[in-house]
Formats: structure tokens, sequence, C-alpha cells
């Protein structure tokens, strides 16, 4: 589940991926070729395929990173990202840093 209360869905996974797909991905050269080599399908909001182009045993240990909404923050209940419980104080003064309420 996301921070605003929606789930998190296939179609998260698929943007997250079509991202790391994007030719001016920055990161590294060779993750790029990996997630540009192989093909993703949304079967249904919690169901998704890859398919690789041939077998690779490690590609699990690939698959171990965040993954980002495909819908713009504050789409949910919860609201915008930083609208929260946490906020910064509001006083910031010599030798305050990193205060929350």
């Amino acid at each position: 589940m996301w921070h605003d209360g929606q789930p998190v869905t296939s179609a998260d996974v698929a943007f997250t991926v079509g991202l790391l797909q994007d030719a001016a991905f920055d990161g590294a050269p060779e993750l790029a070729r990996l997630w540009q080599a192989l093909t993703l399908a949304v079967v249904n909001d919690q169901t998704f395929t890859v398919t690789l182009p041939e077998p690779f045993a490690p590609f699990l240990d690939y698959t171990t990173f965040g993954l980002l909404p495909a819908a713009p923050a504050g789409h949910g209940a919860g609201g915008a990202v930083g609208r929260g419980r946490l906020q910064p104080r509001r006083r910031w003064g010599r030798g305050r840093s990193g205060l929350w309420r």
C-alpha cells in the first residue's frame, strides 16, 4: 500500500520498469541493458509477466529495487507527500536541525 492508501498494483511495477527501460536511464549500463532486453506484460492489477530473451539465473537479484507509483502522488485518501503527521518544525536556529513535531 502506498502512503496515500492506494494499493500497489502491476501498473506501478510496469511504470517503474518503464523508467529502467527508458533510453534516458542514467543508472548502471549493465542494469539498463538487462531491463531494456526484457518484456513486461500486465495481466491484471496484481499479476504481471516478465519474459527474458534467454535464461538468466541471477535475474531475481535484479528485482530488488523500489517501486514508484504510476499515479501522481496525492490522488488518494492521504493527500500529497509531506502533508502527513510528521512536519518539520518551523523554528530553525543555531544548533537545530532535523527536528520533527
